[in-house]
This record gives C-alpha cells, structure tokens and sequence, in this order.
C-alpha cells in the first residue's frame, strides 16, 4: 500500500509542471517593433517556456523576414514589405513545442466589401490548410489589426501564405499554448502507474 500511495504521489508530481505549461503565450509584433524596418534571417521571440523562430520565402526561394512597428513581413514585398500574394510571399512560424495556435492577427488586412474581394490567406500546418478571408474566418476588423480566432489547430510548424488577387497584409501577432495531455490522458497515466505499483507490491509480496 505504501508502494501505492508513493508512486501516486509521484504521478501528481510529474504531472503537475504539464498543467502549470497550459499558459496562453501573446506574441505582439504590432507596435513592439522597430520604428525603421530591419531584415533579419530567422529571428527568434520568447515568451515564458515557448519561442517562436520565423522564416520568409518570396516565390518560393529563402527571403529575410522584415520586422517593424506594423508587424513581420517579407522582403521585398510590394507594399512596405508586406506578405504580398503575387510573389508568393509566405511567413514560416516554429514553435520550440507542438502548441494549440488558439488566434492570429494581421495588420493591413482588408475584408469583403461592397463589389470589392478582400485579401486571402491560407494557414497550413500537418497536412491541414485553413483558409483565413472567407465565411466566418474572415477577421474581426480592428484599426490596428484583424484577429482571427482559430480552433483545433494543433501542431509546432506553421505557414501563413497570402493567396488572391492583390492580398497584402502583415503579421500582427498570435496566441498560442502548448500542448498538454487532456484530463482523460492523465487519469489513464495515472492509472497505468497504480497499476505498476499494484504488481510490484503483489512481486514483492510473492518474494516475501
């Protein structure tokens, strides 16, 4: 039983860090940037226990990412170094762990109008692509920036790409948090581990 009761109190202990991890990280590019524009090769942000490397690619080759006070861009794109549909710009995001991308933002974006089609984008991530500018994921208008609220978008690579015919638009910021077991997986670790101590009393017992 003491057996027991030590390797219970051993599965609270290791579990507890996984539950204190469940902390939504903010990333803000908007206004947290420079006031002149600079490229950088993969930089890197850090938020708490998560941080996020970028990469740019402008048709389909290696670019630098812009960053400024508006948000991350790619060089060499049309409009102050946007994401730009017609040079296939796209924006790489890798988290150091497999993450739950819960919402985005992005500056310059623009939604349908009257007679007029706004911009496009898709995000993809394993083997999944959302297309963010239509139906309910068309953004939450905002003076600075647009958020999209995203759900079940689950993974640790993501790529933002602008599709469309004139799309141009900035990455603001994103939500993430990562990825920890669901209560269901716990109890059934927890379980695993009382099974282990039940037969290794019962071994015990049995060399006894």
């Amino acid at each position: 039983m003491q057996s027991t009761r030590w390797l219970a109190g051993l599965a609270l202990v290791a579990l507890t860090p996984l539950a204190a991890q469940a902390t939504t990280a903010t990333f803000d590019f908007y206004g947290n940037g420079p006031l002149l524009e600079q490229a950088s090769t993969l930089p890197v942000f850090t938020n708490g226990a998560l941080s996020l490397e970028v990469g740019a690619k402008a048709k389909g080759t290696s670019a630098q990412v812009v960053l400024s006070n508006t948000g991350l861009g790619v060089e060499g794109g049309a409009f102050a170094n946007s994401i730009e549909s017609n040079t296939g710009d796209a924006l790489t995001l890798t988290f150091n762990q497999t993450v739950n991308l819960s919402a985005i933002q992005l500056s310059y974006w623009d939604k349908d109008g009257w007679l007029t089609t706004g911009d496009r984008a898709t995000l993809s991530w394993g083997g999944n692509t959302l297309t963010l500018g239509t139906g309910s994921l068309q953004g939450t208008s905002g003076w600075e920036s647009t958020s999209f609220s995203l759900s079940g978008v689950v993974g640790k690579t993501f790529t933002l790409t602008a599709t469309g015919t004139g799309t141009q638009f900035r990455l603001a910021g994103l939500s993430a948090t990562p990825a920890v077991p669901e209560p269901g997986t716990w109890a059934t670790m927890g379980l695993g581990l009382l099974g282990v101590a039940a037969l290794a009393q019962r071994r015990r017992r049995s060399a006894d």
